[in-house]
């Protein structure tokens, strides 16, 4: 069995019955993962907490 940990939180993931988010956009990968640990994340949710990704609404 494999086992991965998010990047983020630093749950423990069972990457075969599982599975993960991964980056795969080549610049991506790049410019902000150093190793493909780093590039690891066990949800959408922590993948955009890495990215400091985030909703926003503009006033009208």
């Amino acid at each position: 069995m494999m086992k991965k940990r998010c990047s983020v939180c630093g749950k423990e993931i069972d990457a075969v019955n599982e599975g993960y988010v991964k980056i795969l956009d080549n610049f991506l990968q790049i410019k902000y993962f150093d190793t493909d640990e780093e590039n690891c994340f066990c949800s959408n949710e922590c993948m955009a907490k890495s990215l400091s990704a985030e909703t926003v609404y503009e006033e009208e």
